[in-house]
């Protein structure tokens, strides 16, 4: 029920703002950006990301800058603006560098092969969904590991690479196991 969702986004961002939470403030305008994104009003869920991600970039807060951001990639993703998505997720990929949080840095080298691969550059869709997969493996992320040898199967296929192909759907078969 966004409606409601919003409504209560609202009170809870008037409670935020009398008591000078810029924290709060921050992660409620990424959330309420969520909410307008999930009801396709791309230019309410962008103006949201935005007030969040200048918000965190003034506290000096990079690690929760990266959520916003995401967003907001996605977003660009999802109108289309695959440059626009590019920038935004190797804006977290240099920030997520500063810090130990292996699983931001795989994902998002993941939805950077998933744009590479959309814009039809095979060649580092393939570098990201490896680097991703090498860092998943190493966190143990089974499911991440799923997902990840489902896009190279991808790319694999779509190269004509169809014995690589099988390969990785069959090791996406081996870590679903692992899942549950």
């Amino acid at each position: 029920d966004y409606d409601k969702a919003l409504t209560y986004y609202y009170k809870s961002l008037d409670i935020l703002e009398k008591n000078e939470d810029s924290l709060g403030i921050a992660r409620r305008y990424n959330n309420i950006g969520i909410i307008f994104y999930n009801l396709s009003d791309f230019n309410k869920a962008h103006d949201y990301y935005k007030k969040s991600i200048n918000i965190f970039e003034s506290m000096g807060n990079l690690q929760e800058k990266c959520n916003p951001m995401i967003s907001l990639g996605d977003l660009f993703e999802r109108v289309e603006k695959y440059d626009s998505s590019l920038i935004m997720f190797n804006e977290v990929l240099e920030i997520s560098n500063n810090f130990v949080d292996k699983n931001l840095k795989a994902n998002i080298l993941s939805r950077l092969g998933d744009i590479f691969y959309i814009k039809g550059d095979y060649t580092k869709a393939l570098s990201n969904y490896l680097q991703s997969y090498d860092l998943k493996l190493i966190i143990k992320d089974y499911d991440g590991l799923v997902s990840s040898q489902i896009n190279l199967a991808k790319i694999y296929a779509q190269t004509d690479n169809f014995t690589k192909a099988q390969f990785h759907l069959k090791k996406a078969q081996e870590f679903e196991s692992n899942v549950n």
